[in-house]
């Protein structure tokens, strides 16, 4: 959140940096003809507005250089506020301090004191801004009283623009601080839910590791030899081994889920063969369970570029939760597969539908967390949809639960090469 809301920041100031360094190209020479027909008998500076128009161009050119730090635009746009400062003070100066090029300093300082892009930058031009007229005006030919007037005008502008000013950074720098909070909060937030999955995850599991390693030992010291049952040992062995097996899946499954790099290539990769060869998996296991399985292979390739192992493992979790999902709703079930591609959107889908309880609206926007699950305690872990949306998004994909069918349906949408 906090990345989104600095680049948000950084494109605003962007923008606002080259409208200005186009601003400042234009109103260079404009102001010029403005003045000549104003004040008949101005003198003016025209080296200092034409070095105005280059330094202009120049950082606008910058701007539009994606290897350029965008520092270097912000030093040219601020390069040229103090040359405009300093064109319109030699004005002052070589207009003898005349009341039409005084009042043109005022408005200048003010359009400059909001052009800035950082409180630091602004502080700099209102001390410039303030003290430089009040060095040079040691030289002018006003009386005291209208250099007081002058210097008191000049102070009372740069003062209250300058809290006007300020209040727009603290505004922004606040927001900044409450958002760092927010997303802190969160992170706090998910970091407990998760503890708490993951301990009650491997709670259950470990408590049978130490039971039954506690039976062990007892048996082993037992100082009976005939009440030695080696059968009762390796039933607890057998069942310590699947406890210890299942804290493995659980730490496997979360480290699949934390991990965002895999330097496997992705390859163009036939879907409907990756979808076969998953389905291998459950040919046995879905006609032993009396589930029916529907699906009618498409006859042609279906290309993605992808990483094969992933994408067979989405589909081994979604086909297995729907399984499962059969059969809490009864001893026979139905699951209803679909492939094909939209030629429109040059996507790849997927869906699969099981005849299950479905799930309610109270849930669905939990399903996709890591550790939720509906499933009895010991029977899943809560990371399968998780990690298959996280694999399926880093594809350029999509996995979501599919409201347009009456059952329970999850769509997995990929994008398809060509």
């Amino acid at each position: 959140m906090i990345n989104a809301f600095q680049d948000l920041i950084d494109r605003q100031n962007l923008f606002k940096a080259r409208l200005l360094l186009i601003a400042g190209a234009l109103s260079s020479f404009t102001f010029y003809f403005f003045m000549k027909e104003v004040s008949p008998g101005h003198h003016d500076w025209l080296t200092g507005r034409f070095l105005i128009v280059v330094v202009s161009v120049i950082g606008l050119i910058v701007s539009f250089i994606p290897q350029i730090n965008f520092n270097w635009t912000r030093w040219f746009l601020n390069l040229v506020i103090v040359l405009f400062f300093a064109l319109y003070l030699m004005l002052l100066i070589l207009n003898d301090w005349s009341l039409f090029h005084r009042w043109s300093y005022f408005v200048l300082i003010a359009i400059l004191g909001v052009t800035t892009l950082s409180w630091p930058d602004t502080v700099a031009l209102f001390l410039i801004s303030f003290f430089a007229p009040l060095i040079t005006s040691f030289y002018s030919p006003l009386s005291g009283i209208e250099l007081l007037h002058f210097h008191a005008v000049n102070f009372v502008t740069l003062f209250v623009l300058g809290v006007a000013v300020r209040t727009h950074f603290q505004y922004r720098d606040q927001v900044i601080q409450l958002t760092k909070g927010l997303v802190q909060n969160s992170k706090m937030s998910a970091l407990g839910e998760m503890s708490a999955g993951v301990a009650h995850e491997i709670n259950n599991p470990l408590m049978i590791l130490i039971s039954n390693l506690n039976m062990i030992e007892k048996s082993v010291h037992e100082n009976n030899d005939s009440e030695k049952d080696p059968s009762r040992m390796d039933h607890y062995l057998i069942r310590s081994m699947s406890a210890a097996k299942r804290i493995s899946l659980i730490v496997s499954g979360l480290l699949n889920f934390s991990r965002s790099e895999n330097k496997e290539a992705k390859t163009p990769q036939d879907i409907v063969n990756i979808l076969a060869e998953s389905l291998d998996h459950f040919h046995e296991k879905l006609k032993s369970q009396g589930i029916r399985l529907i699906y009618e292979a498409p006859v042609y390739e279906l290309l993605c570029s992808c990483r094969r192992y992933e994408i067979m493992q989405i589909f081994v979790n979604l086909i297995n939760n729907a399984a499962d999902a059969c059969l809490e709703s009864g001893p026979t079930g139905e699951i209803e597969l679909s492939l094909f591609k939209d030629p429109d959107e040059n996507m790849i889908y997927f869906t699969i539908i099981d005849s299950g309880p479905g799930i309610s609206p109270e849930i669905e926007a939990k399903i996709m967390q890591p550790f939720f699950t509906t499933k009895k305690i010991g029977k899943g872990t809560g990371l399968g949809l998780s990690i298959s949306l996280g694999l399926a998004r880093s594809h350029d994909g999509d996995l979501y639960l599919n409201r347009n069918y009456e059952k329970t349906c999850f769509t997995l949408k990929l994008p398809h090469y060509s």
